[in-house]
């Protein structure tokens, strides 16, 4: 400040001690508790303890509403604004905890409000330990362990910023867009406009948000031409990658669900003569995945490696395909459980079967034990019930529980699971990858001297995840690919 002159008498401390008190308290009113304190230590005009007093009152009185300050008590605090502090803080305390109003009003960051509504919990328990020593007032000594949890929680504290909706502005110092309703409940909460002129003169530095102006226009432009551009940029990479699903065939493998080219089997199950190529369900999923909806990265060209054994280098034969290529059993993706006969058994058939799996002295041939039975006094209605419970133990299991546990038993029974492709749609599948040659293909040609495989097999590895030994049995049944026989020692190259 310049030296005062005649000029300019308002700037001699002789002169703003001779205005009015009035002027001073007017003037004083449109500070805040922390200028006050400032002020009040830089000059002495501004200590009187009258002046402060008559500053309090009127701000308690005249500049907030009445219901905010009621039930405040002026304390006698020497020739300091502390006071007035204290009634902001409860001011700041009644504003926020008062209901939202229900239609209009002006938006607060609820981040700034859980800060504000902290750091003013933490200043009142402040103020209550310099009470009580100021008062030398005998209180129970904490122990260290509320100490510690008491210093933790205080550690980070902060006061509130200046700016109570910094973070709801954008870059274009406007109310920022919020992607859902719910979203922004979380992020915002309404005050009407009498709450909000008194938060403002608290914080001046806050930018007004009414809900009237509403979101900022040009941030939900923009937005949505980014999701605009992000839905064409998806179309097109979802274009490039059904770009191989243009040929019929390659659906065909695309949608195929029992892992066996349909259109290759004979009426009653097995392949017909032709060249086929074998290729891991894992590779298949992965690629149908993609295809569908984008999911992980690009597949690799087809490759069947993965069925190469690690001590020879030599393809291992998975269980289930080479008991659906022996006529074990009527479909691919059969556990080893599942291999059976699924046509009824009849009470002849059911004879000739081992009694092992019949319960004891219930064999339908055993006409000695019926006779026993007979003459012992059971009814032949009785006799008829117990015939029945022994003819359903000898039933085949039905679908519904081979369905079940499939899945399961196929992947512990088989390192690897496999289907079956054409040649033609293996072919049709390798030109999505025209100049990715494949690190291993695995092919073998079923024709009337049996199965032939391009590459011999490892017959002295283990082909399943369960280390027994699969002993491969001829097809029993009189089908029209009944002839098929082993692999030769020798494999077929072509």
């Amino acid at each position: 400040m310049s030296k005062p002159t005649p000029s300019h008498p308002l700037m001699s401390p002789s002169a703003l001690e001779n205005l009015p008190g009035e002027l001073h308290v007017n003037i004083l009113t449109f500070l805040r508790a922390y200028d006050l304190s400032a002020l009040n230590q830089t000059c002495r005009t501004f200590a009187s303890k009258t002046l402060v007093h008559k500053v309090i009152n009127e701000a308690a009185e005249n500049v907030y509403p009445p219901e905010l300050t009621k039930g405040f008590e002026l304390e006698g605090c020497e020739n300091s604004f502390e006071s007035l502090r204290n009634m902001e803080w409860l001011v700041v305390a009644r504003v926020l905890s008062r209901p939202e109003p229900s239609r209009g009003g002006f938006y607060v960051s609820k981040s700034w409000c859980k800060s504000a509504l902290k750091w003013l919990e933490v200043q009142q328990e402040e103020q209550k330990q310099r009470t009580a020593a100021s008062t030398k007032k005998n209180e129970k000594r904490m122990s260290k362990k509320k100490l510690r949890v008491r210093s933790r929680r205080l550690s980070d504290v902060s006061p509130p910023w200046p700016n109570v909706n910094s973070d709801l502005m954008c870059c274009h110092q406007k109310l920022q867009h919020c992607p859902s309703t719910r979203n922004a409940r979380g992020r915002r909460r309404l005050l009407d406009k009498q709450a909000w002129k008194v938060l403002k003169k608290l914080y001046p530095d806050s930018v007004s948000m009414d809900t009237e102006s509403g979101e900022c226009l040009q941030c939900r432009i923009e937005e949505e031409t980014v999701k605009l551009e992000q839905k064409q940029r998806d179309e097109r990479e979802k274009e490039e990658r059904r770009k191989p699903l243009a040929s019929s065939v390659v659906r065909g493998i695309y949608t195929r669900t029992r892992g066996v080219p349909t259109q290759s089997m004979i009426i009653d199950g097995p392949l017909v003569p032709g060249l086929y190529h074998v290729l891991p369900r894992a590779w298949l999923h992965s690629w149908r995945r993609y295809l569908k909806n984008g999911d992980g990265d690009p597949p690799r060209a087809p490759d069947a490696s993965d069925l190469l054994c690690y001590e020879h280098r030599l393809p291992l034969i998975p269980p289930h395909l080479e008991a659906y290529l022996y006529g074990e059993t009527s479909h691919l993706w059969a556990s080893k459980d599942d291999h059976v006969d699924s046509t009824p058994v009849s009470v002849n058939a059911a004879a000739s079967r081992s009694p092992a799996c019949l319960p004891v002295g219930m064999s339908p041939v055993d006409t000695a034990t019926w006779n026993a039975l007979r003459a012992a006094g059971i009814s032949q209605q009785e006799l008829e019930a117990q015939r029945s419970l022994s003819m359903a133990v000898l039933q085949p299991r039905t679908p519904t529980r081979r369905a079940v546990s499939n899945i399961e038993l196929l992947d512990m029974e088989n390192s690897v699971v496999v289907e079956i492709l054409t040649d033609e749609e293996f072919t049709s599948l390798e030109n999505a990858w025209p100049d990715i040659q494949p690190t291993f293909d695995l092919r073998f040609a079923v024709g009337g001297d049996g199965i032939c495989w391009s590459t011999q097999p490892c017959r002295a590895c283990d082909p399943s995840s369960r280390n027994y030994d699969l002993s491969v049995r001829h097809c029993s049944r009189t089908r029209k690919a009944a002839s098929l026989k082993k692999p030769p020692a020798v494999g077929l190259e072509y």
